[in-house]
């Protein structure tokens, strides 16, 4: 299985109580297949990781693999704060199916490269599966040094790709170096959205876009664009892309990422507590984007059930097919 292309960071759909909405899951599952990803991630940022409970991931977890069965690979994340609590959880995640693992460093307290390789270097040799690192320091407090992660690429065949979020092209392209100079098998995903086509013209082997849970056909287009070197197209969607984004900063990104989710039918507004669903003004906010974006196409007056999706093109720009 290969991890080039376009990898969705799928949202937990929730029910009001907070339990897993299946049906919505599958609902979800049916839009981001078809609209072309390349891969699903779950329980990251975007899928509440660090807030469910190992048997609620679990739970979520056969579920997927019920529904994908092997059509696109399956990242699990075990994003937790200690080696052993990741060990216990990865353990669980490859006897139900999951293809691969997806760990940060550590969390909560600081840790020393040294401290990180050792965590990488334990997960990798207990596991004994693919591993995906996942550099995203506003949330761990840690980074994945260029020079840790060449270090365990030596010793560890098994740790495959590597994630970074932090928005960093500088540390970013770095990454890109370790791989073209000796680590040929080395996959480098980027998960910054606005960095998205930049970091494809600069090589990266793919992206892992929050969006593509709301649009995963614009963002497939612009990974193709890119890797056809059809930069006037790829920089296109990516300002289509960035535009989308602007729901984002309405509220909470990620209750607002599943207000607009759920303004498409395709899941509830719901998150995991503390989080809060949009109020009224703030739901119309995320309905006007996704209107004035070409997301949600209909007419005023029509029913709820009446409305399409409809994603490219985006402002009424014609883009290269």
């Amino acid at each position: 299985m290969s991890l080039k292309g376009v990898i969705v960071p799928l949202i937990t759909p929730m029910s009001e109580d907070g339990s897993l909405d299946k049906v919505s899951l599958f609902r979800l599952l049916d839009h981001v297949v078809t609209g072309g990803v390349s891969g699903v991630f779950l329980f990251g940022s975007c899928g509440e990781g660090p807030v469910l409970s190992p048997k609620e991931k679990q739970q979520m977890l056969r579920a997927v693999c019920q529904r994908i069965k092997g059509s696109v690979p399956v990242l699990a994340g075990i994003i937790e704060p200690s080696t052993e609590q990741a060990y216990q959880l990865g353990a669980r995640f490859l006897d139900i199916g999951a293809d691969y693992l997806v760990t940060t460093p550590p969390f909560y307290y600081y840790y020393s490269q040294d401290e990180i390789y050792t965590h990488f270097l334990v997960l990798a040799d207990k596991l004994k599966a693919p591993l995906v690192l996942y550099n995203i320091t506003r949330f761990t407090k840690n980074t994945i040094a260029p020079e840790t992660l060449r270090k365990i690429t030596l010793a560890a065949k098994n740790v495959i790709a590597i994630k970074d979020s932090d928005g960093d092209m500088e540390r970013f392209q770095e990454y890109l170096f370790i791989r073209d100079h000796g680590h040929a098998n080395l996959y480098v995903l980027q998960g910054a959205e606005k960095l998205a086509a930049l970091s494809l013209m600069c090589g990266a082997d793919g992206v892992v876009l929050g969006l593509a849970n709301v649009v995963p056909d614009v963002c497939k287009r612009l990974y193709e664009a890119a890797k056809a070197r059809d930069w006037e197209t790829a920089l296109l969607l990516q300002e289509q892309l960035t535009e989308v984004g602007r729901l984002y900063n309405v509220s909470s990104w990620l209750p607002s990422l599943k207000a607009a989710l759920n303004i498409l039918e395709l899941c509830k507004p719901y998150c995991r507590l503390p989080f809060l669903p949009l109020n009224s003004d703030q739901k119309r906010e995320i309905q006007s984007i996704l209107q004035k974006t070409g997301v949600l196409v209909y007419q005023s007056n029509m029913p709820m059930k009446t409305r399409t999706t409809n994603p490219v093109p985006i402002n009424g720009l014609s883009c290269k097919q």
